[in-house]
């Protein structure tokens, strides 16, 4: 793969996972190489890359679009990212050392920070790093590239909600009580919580498709987890 192709794949990603382009977009070759200033194949390239990673789908007659959900195929996955986060909290209130638990509670604190301060990006940078700290504190290298993995595939749909005062408020304690489980070494209640906390993000994604699927339209995803 060319490194034009490796750069333009990246900034399509980026544009999807930040929400700048929504699920069903369509992506078309011409367009995109009149955007990037290169020719047609580098983006070839880059689609069939991200047709790899789950983040672009083909669709016949459409060509590629940004990979776009139903209900039933949005729960499958938040399903499958429920049991590996579930598992990631279980093992990581089994298997954290003393610094990385320490390490867990100081990630905590900013997040607390910025619901207070009711600063939505900075609440959502800061519950991606204590997710990524779970994820790590679960010693388990195959289970943490697919976790990661999933939870890339479902950014695009959390992007998509609407992230209010009250959910920040709600959301911000369910990290609270997923980092008090782990860090007392409660591996069923770090599992009870966690498995509830996805459970209450795929409610709120299933909510948000629904209502843009009655309103048919295209507008501009906004940044949510």
């Amino acid at each position: 793969m060319t490194t034009i192709a490796m750069s333009v794949e990246q900034q399509i990603a980026d544009d999807i996972l930040s929400g700048r382009l929504a699920p069903g977009a369509k992506l078309d070759e011409q367009t995109l190489a009149a955007r990037f200033e290169v020719s047609r194949t580098p983006v070839r390239e880059a689609l069939r890359q991200l047709l790899g990673t789950g983040l672009v789908e083909s669709i016949p007659r459409r060509g590629a679009v940004v990979t776009s959900f139903g209900p039933e195929r949005l729960s499958q996955l938040y399903e499958a990212i429920g049991e590996l986060e579930t598992l990631c909290a279980r093992l990581a209130a089994q298997r954290m050392t003393a610094i990385e638990r320490k390490e867990l509670e100081l990630a905590l604190q900013p997040l607390l920070a910025a619901a207070a301060a009711d600063d939505r990006d900075a609440y959502l940078d800061r519950s991606d790093a204590l997710h990524d700290i779970i994820h790590r504190g679960c010693h388990n290298p195959f289970l943490i590239d697919l976790v990661r993995s999933y939870r890339t595939r479902s950014l695009p749909f959390r992007n998509l909600q609407p992230y209010t005062r009250e959910r920040v408020r709600s959301s911000s304690d369910e990290h609270r009580r997923i980092v008090a489980a782990i860090v007392g070494h409660d591996a069923d209640e770090a599992t009870r919580v966690m498995r509830e906390h996805v459970a209450t993000s795929l409610l709120r994604a299933l909510d948000t498709i629904v209502e843009r699927g009655a309103a048919g339209d295209g507008r501009p995803a906004q940044r949510g987890r």
